[in-house]
């Protein structure tokens, strides 16, 4: 099963949970993908509205985080869930879209994965991979990013 949720909408990551508990009872992997931003150079820090600032944070941080705090019930039924965390090479190499959108991202998880059309299928068959051959893997950074950061 697959499922969307807003992230930044508790009320509705409460429903999704009480939907899959209903129909499975354990959560065997839990993906968090969400994100947003918007391209604002990073030296313009006036441009960086605070508005602009708690979306960003609400949704790239705070939602992975409430998404696991949801989860965490479901996730440790069964023989445990695992947690993807989808991020951005923005959060560990400090180049993005903006300052606020960097930071969000390296205050959850180290970049796991670039979100480039070149690469959205081999982060899912990383995700894949991890969900059903990497048991024995926790707390590990799974870089997919087609050698980026060599240059």
């Amino acid at each position: 099963m697959a499922a969307h949720a807003p992230v930044d909408d508790s009320a509705a990551l409460a429903r999704l949970v009480a939907s899959v508990a209903e129909h499975y009872g354990t959560l065997d992997v839990l993906v968090n993908n969400a994100g947003v931003t918007r391209q604002i150079p990073h030296a313009d820090l006036d441009a960086l509205a605070d508005e602009l600032i708690d979306w960003i944070f609400r949704v790239n941080w705070r939602g992975a985080f409430a998404s696991v705090r949801a989860f965490r019930a479901l996730l440790a039924g069964g023989d445990g869930g695992l947690v993807v965390n989808i991020s951005s090479i923005a959060g560990t190499s400090g180049f993005g879209s903006n300052v606020a959108y960097c930071a969000s991202k390296a205050a959850w998880t180290r970049s796991p994965a670039r979100w480039l059309a070149r690469i959205a299928e081999d982060v899912a068959e990383t995700v894949l991979a991890a969900a059903t051959l990497l048991r024995f893997t926790t707390g590990a950074i799974l870089p997919v990013d087609s050698g980026r950061p060599l240059g």
